[in-house]
């Protein structure tokens, strides 16, 4: 079941600016600083207690934000397994397997992908609503759930779907599902070229 709500500039940047907190990456921040705590010295351990209090009092959602944006910027170092931009077909073709799952969710890549038009992430992707695209496809609601989308006259809309979350999901965050919007939109470019597969792992052609 639906919704699609129609609003004015007001409500367009609440829907924009509020989003909900990540209570896992709350906790990983908690956990390193209590890990750090137990090597410093007794008076870096009064520092570091310190910012643990400074941290305890920040609002938690804009915390998971700046560790979000942390995350982006030490991609270099080491590759998590969260969501985030990808436009390259190289950094495509070598998703996580978390964001194989919502670029997978693309309803053209999804319908080539039915159509045995692309590799899909053979071996790595498990689809598990063969058939199912666009509305009908669970991953589709979630990352477009609440979403602003804006038609060819300008008009704006976003639609809430009132679905029962599976076992592990939680909501997307709204700048997660804006990073799901970048990477399918780089998606749509790549399979219009019709030259090399963003969804094989192995560099095939489409």
């Amino acid at each position: 079941m639906a919704q699609v709500i129609y609003g004015d500039e007001t409500a367009l940047f609440d829907a924009l600016a509020f989003s909900v907190p990540h209570p896992g990456t709350v906790q990983f921040i908690a956990d390193q600083s209590n890990r750090f705590s137990a090597n410093l010295n007794q008076m870096g351990s009064a520092f570091a207690q310190a910012v643990t209090g400074v941290f305890e009092w920040v609002d938690q959602s804009k915390a998971m934000q700046l560790a979000r944006q942390l995350g982006k910027k030490v991609e270099s170092m080491w590759k998590t397994d969260d969501i985030r931009p990808l436009t390259m077909i190289q950094d495509i073709q070598n998703a996580t397997m978390l964001m194989q799952r919502w670029i997978m969710a693309c309803p053209e890549v999804r319908t080539l992908y039915h159509n045995q038009g692309c590799e899909g992430y053979t071996g790595s992707y498990v689809d598990v609503d063969p058939g199912l695209v666009g509305d009908q496809h669970y991953d589709y609601r979630r990352a477009m759930d609440g979403l602003v989308v804006f038609d060819d006259q300008g008009d704006w809309s976003a639609t809430t779907y009132f679905d029962e979350l599976r076992d592990g999901d939680r909501d997307l965050l709204l700048d997660e599902q804006i990073d799901i919007q970048t990477t399918w939109e780089a998606m749509r470019y790549h399979v219009t070229r019709n030259k090399d597969d963003p969804t094989s792992m192995t560099g095939a052609a489409l």
